[in-house]
Order: structure tokens, then sequence, then C-alpha cells
């Protein structure tokens, strides 16, 4: 994984965000997924990223600049957060 972490389970959040893209006058539907990584994990950065930070949810939520990527992280946080995820949902890693 990029990221350098040893994931403990992967979900399909079961929900895709979509959004327009003026410069190419086109409507982008990307699938959302859930990582569950160990409090005690290092991220390891490579040269498409300068930074990282983890957040509480309403942090996150805060510094999201368009209302579908407000919401696509409520619906994780019901469905993932407040609840069991999904057996379904798991993907094999």
């Amino acid at each position: 994984m990029q990221t350098g972490l040893a994931l403990k389970a992967l979900y399909s959040a079961d929900i895709c965000e979509q959004f327009y893209e003026v410069d190419r006058d086109a409507i982008t539907l990307t699938p959302v997924f859930v990582a569950f990584a160990p409090t005690d994990c290092t991220v390891r950065l490579n040269d498409e990223h300068d930074d990282f930070r983890w957040l509480s949810l309403d942090k996150a939520a805060a510094l999201l600049p368009f209302a579908g990527q407000r919401a696509t992280l409520e619906h994780i946080k019901k469905e993932f957060v407040d609840r069991q995820p999904n057996p379904l949902l798991h993907i094999e890693t």
C-alpha cells in the first residue's frame, strides 16, 4: 500500500462521491473505501505527499470544502464508526 500501512480491515463504503469538474466538463463518480489501521501505525509518505495528520471526524469535516465530501464522511461515521460495518462490504486484502 502506498502509505505503508498494514490494514486491520478494508471495506467498500457502499457509497460513491459524485462531482462536476468544470475544467473537463465532466461528472466524476468515485467509489469510497474505508480502511481500519492499527492505532500505533507509522505512515510512510512518498513523493506524491508532503504531510498527513490524524483528525477527529468533526475536525476533518470542518476542513472539507464541499457538501458532498462532508455527507460522505457523515455516512462513514454512521455506518463504520457508530455501528459494526456490514460484513458483506468487507474486502479481502
